[in-house]
């Protein structure tokens, strides 16, 4: 009696993949319930994969073409594998591909958050360590002295839980065709917005994004060491084509935008949310910008 496999479950893990857990839950876990849906003769299968299987693209990538342009990290390389077994299974499928997933438009509020929170946790801790090592309150502006070492981009495609929940839900009612779908929005944010608005909250002087050379400090190793596999997503050049997106659901459900005012909204949210017993965090999140940064 079943009809329809709609399969979203995978582990995301952006570093390294030494035991090869990754790689078996994302594709051997697809290759099983493809097999299933096969036995029990579905006339749908639904997959949640990831706009990232584009890998290190550079330029537009299509929803329908996907092509293997060598990956960032076993994650990628096994989510673009399992959507091969499902574009090949002979069942009628819908592709759903997320990018960087975020707090919801309104209040920036997430129940999970992963991947780019990690960064927000890294500068708050490590403000908070060098605020006491040095005294200083850390309410006040903190020079960090920070590199993140990799380029600049454009294109770094936030989207909104809300948003995937409401793109998905209205996909999944149209009928079958053989698709991918983008569920990336189509309003980027850059590198730059996102650095000079963490810094604006956490008020935090000294952090930069560049690929230059990077001093051999305590810090800057942390970094690299804890945050080193986000960083191929914050320099990333790969523009998501919105054409099957747009043709199904018309242009209105594209038709919001994160920008700066959104980046503080889920910065704002995460702290609050998350560390609740933090005083300073507490009254940086809710005071209002004093400032620009100083790179």
């Amino acid at each position: 009696g079943t009809d329809i496999v709609f399969h979203c479950a995978a582990d995301v893990n952006l570093g390294k993949d030494p035991t090869g857990k990754t790689f078996r839950i994302n594709y051997t876990g697809t290759e099983n319930m493809v097999k299933l849906a096969q036995l029990l003769k579905v006339k749908e299968f639904h997959y949640v994969g990831t706009a990232y299987i584009a890998g290190k693209l550079v330029g537009r990538a299509i929803e329908d073409k996907p092509v293997d342009n060598g990956f960032n990290n076993p994650y990628e390389e096994s989510k673009y594998k399992a959507e091969m077994l499902v574009r090949n299974s002979g069942i009628p499928f819908t592709v759903y591909r997320p990018a960087i997933v975020t707090g919801r438009r309104s209040d920036g509020r997430i129940r999970k958050p992963l991947a780019f929170y990690r960064i927000l946790e890294f500068l708050g801790k490590l403000k908070s360590h060098q605020c006491s090592k040095h005294g200083q309150n850390p309410v006040d502006w903190a020079n960090l002295q920070i590199n993140f070492a990799t380029e600049p981009s454009e294109h770094v495609y936030f989207v909104p839980i809300d948003y995937v929940q409401e793109a998905i839900t209205a996909l999944f009612q149209r009928p079958v065709c053989n698709r991918a779908y983008h569920i990336t929005g189509d309003s980027p944010v850059s590198t730059r917005q996102i650095e000079n608005t963490i810094c604006s909250v956490l008020r935090l002087d000294g952090v930069t994004v560049d690929g230059g050379e990077v001093a051999p400090t305590m810090d800057n190793k942390l970094m690299s060491r804890f945050l080193g596999d986000l960083f191929p997503y914050f320099s990333s050049d790969i523009v998501f084509d919105q054409s099957n997106v747009r043709n199904e659901l018309g242009p209105q459900i594209l038709d919001w935008e994160y920008g700066t005012k959104g980046l503080e909204t889920l910065i704002r949210s995460f702290y609050l949310d998350y560390f609740p017993n933090v005083e300073w965090l507490q009254t940086l999140a809710k005071a209002p910008i004093e400032r620009q940064p100083r790179r």
